[in-house]
């Protein structure tokens, strides 16, 4: 029932996107529409795809759909993946892992004060909420069986601060987010990246980026790659 749900409402948001008039915002640039594609390779077997649509309300708000998916290793095995999750039940460092099912799914707003600790001649800061929705399962890896003890299906607050310069060809840009579920003990995850965009053209963008993300299990960092096209 929850995953008919999702797919309803992300299915609503994309005719919303596509087919309203919008307004350019943070997500947006000059363009009204964005797409962006990412790619972070966490560990030689993991890799996270990511794919965001974000479609400006008016010329200070946007909403935001993002899809993060993980590859599988070569020998097709379920990786290891805490660092992803803020934590599930009976979580034990020394024995238990959590492995994506499907993919993650952001749904998040973004607003931008009219202020001048938000908005100045060369920087923009936005801020962000909203939703992340996760499915997967918990192994236990004793003695090699892997066995799923625990299947997870949970949706966690999004709260994060985004910055970026308003250079014309190069521009700097960091996100700072914050995952939780009040409902949790010790359920959080911290996800950030702090890069650099070049106009490749000019309604694309190439994007290269230092990736953080901590949970309270584990953590992992590295470099990722982005692609951002605004109309």
């Amino acid at each position: 029932m929850k995953r008919k749900l999702l797919i309803l409402v992300i299915s609503l948001s994309l005719i919303g996107i596509l087919s309203l008039p919008a307004d350019a915002t943070f997500t947006t640039g000059k363009g009204q529409r964005t797409f962006k594609i990412e790619s972070f390779r966490v560990t030689p077997k993991i890799q996270l795809r990511g794919f965001l649509i974000g479609f400006g309300i008016d010329n200070q708000s946007s909403f935001n759909i993002k899809i993060t998916q993980a590859s599988e290793d070569e020998e097709e095995t379920k990786p290891k993946m805490n660092f992803i999750i803020p934590s599930y039940e009976d979580i034990d460092e020394s024995y238990t892992k959590f492995s994506l099912r499907g993919p993650v799914v952001d749904l998040t707003y973004q607003y931008i004060p009219k202020n001048r600790f938000f908005v100045t001649p060369n920087s923009l800061n936005a801020l962000e909420v909203g939703l992340k929705r996760y499915t997967g399962e918990v192994y236990d890896t004793r003695n090699d069986s892997n066995t799923v003890i625990q299947n997870v299906d949970k949706t966690y607050l999004i709260l994060g601060l985004l910055s970026r310069s308003r250079w014309e060809n190069y521009n700097l840009f960091s996100d700072f987010k914050f995952s939780y579920d009040l409902q949790e003990v010790g359920g959080w995850l911290f996800d950030s990246q702090v890069g650099l965009e070049y106009k490749f053209k000019e309604n694309i963008r190439l994007q290269l980026s230092y990736k953080a993300i901590a949970s309270t299990a584990d953590s992992e960092q590295g470099i990722n790659l982005g692609v951002r096209i605004h109309y």
